[in-house]
């Protein structure tokens, strides 16, 4: 199954020594890795920390080549500090978070749940056996959610629309606030000029 696998750490120090790992991971014929890539959450922003590729060692058309650089690009730009501002949510350590996690939309999700100074590896995967990478993950304090790919690719292109839309919005109201200022501004220079004017026509019947 083509999976899009998230492992958020609570300790920075463990998630490198995790991606380093899976840097030196070994393709199986059961877990395939094509990308991945660690970020952090700094200052309600998700940065991109370092960030691997192997899709040429399984074909061009092994996987959707754009998809782990689409969702973390929206994760760190503004429909990501917006659902981590509106969330403000954190991790807990409560049983069945996992499950929890993997019900929910992948953007939202971690864009809730990793607070500042936190650390996420998001892998795109083909797996028939989710203990291989479980293994890697498990030896540390953290927690792990899968969602299948079609899922994501759906919500990135539903995010992208969300953000194109947005961003014709902020167009818009920006050329509408320029007209908006724009008449303000002449209608005050006319009646700027409409007062001198008036002041000039009482200054011509005063002298006659």
């Amino acid at each position: 199954m083509e999976n899009i696998v998230v492992s958020i750490f609570r300790v920075e120090s463990e998630a490198f020594q995790a991606f380093s790992e899976l840097k030196q991971f070994g393709q199986t014929k059961n877990t395939k890795l094509a990308q991945a890539s660690i970020v952090k959450a700094e200052d309600g922003i998700i940065k991109v920390k370092d960030s691997f590729d192997l899709m040429n060692s399984l074909g061009n058309d092994y996987f959707d080549g754009g998809l782990i650089g689409s969702l973390v690009g929206i994760l760190g730009g503004p429909l990501g500090v917006l659902f981590g501002f509106v969330a403000g949510g954190t991790i807990g350590a409560s049983i069945g978070l996992d499950k929890e996690l993997a019900n929910s939309a992948l953007i939202t999700t971690v864009s809730e749940k990793l607070t500042n100074g936190e650390v996420a590896i998001i892998a795109l995967v083909q797996e028939n056996d989710e203990s291989v990478l479980n293994a890697i993950f498990e030896k540390y304090k953290t927690i792990i959610a899968r969602w299948d790919i079609a899922t994501v690719s759906a919500e990135v292109e539903s995010a992208l629309q969300i953000q194109q839309d947005l961003a014709h919005q902020a167009e818009a109201r920006l050329i509408a606030d320029k007209k908006e200022a724009r008449k303000e501004k002449f209608d005050k220079l006319k009646a700027d000029i409409k007062e001198k004017f008036d002041k000039l026509k009482a200054d011509v019947k005063e002298k006659f």
